[in-house]
């Protein structure tokens, strides 16, 4: 009777690693878009669910799963992530190049979300170090450095990048850079409040001309 229950009490786990897992692996490796916020979200739900019967230490299809997941989690990271450098007084006088730039910022955010997103499948100090020390403060950071010219702009940046991160994810070191430009920024306006708030005024209007992803 022992080795029946043990029988009934491995079914699943074992319906899951012979079935299910190689329909997963397929869908990670051939299918799965990581700048897709969606399928993301519905991968990492399916996956969190296989974990629950399948332990990577003891399950090579989960291993090769997870593995897949972080290679190109990372590999989206670097290779969508970058933010051009241009300075104010360049995309002031190229309006295509400011679209381009705030794009480029929009991605960021999207990747950001899909990281985020794997908490809970993935260790979270690993989602963490992505998105807090790649993400944050290696290319979205400078970014917001720059637009402290545009107070409006920059303020907005600054709002949407606050509001994809977990809360207790702010607290990370390298979100501080963030918590600086945002300091930097509020002494600037706190000192000259007309000058900025009229540009405040004009770049919260040419924001609206272009949809960030």
């Amino acid at each position: 009777e022992g080795g029946g229950d043990d029988g009934d009490g491995n079914l699943v786990p074992t319906l899951i690693e012979k079935l299910v897992a190689p329909v997963v692996e397929h869908a990670v490796k051939q299918c799965w878009n990581p700048l897709s916020l969606d399928q993301s979200v519905r991968l990492a739900h399916v996956v969190k669910e296989m974990l629950v019967y399948l332990e990577p230490g003891e399950c090579e299809a989960m291993r090769r799963i997870l593995s897949c997941v972080r290679a190109k989690l990372s590999e989206c990271v670097e290779s969508r992530c970058e933010i051009p450098a241009w300075a104010p007084v360049v995309t002031a006088a190229a309006p295509m190049a400011e679209s381009h730039a705030r794009r480029r910022f929009g991605v960021a955010v999207r990747c950001l979300r899909v990281v985020i997103a794997w908490d809970g499948v993935l260790p979270t100090s690993e989602l963490r170090s992505l998105a807090c020390d790649r993400i944050v403060a290696g290319f979205m950071s400078p970014r917001l450095r720059l637009l402290l010219a545009q107070p409006g702009e920059c303020l907005a940046r600054i709002e949407r990048l606050i509001a994809a991160i977990p809360p207790d994810w702010l607290t990370h070191s390298s979100v501080k850079v963030v918590r600086d430009v945002a300091s930097t920024l509020g002494q600037a306006v706190r000192s000259q409040p007309e000058a900025h708030g009229a540009a405040a005024v004009e770049a919260d209007g040419g924001a609206g001309k272009a949809l960030d992803p």
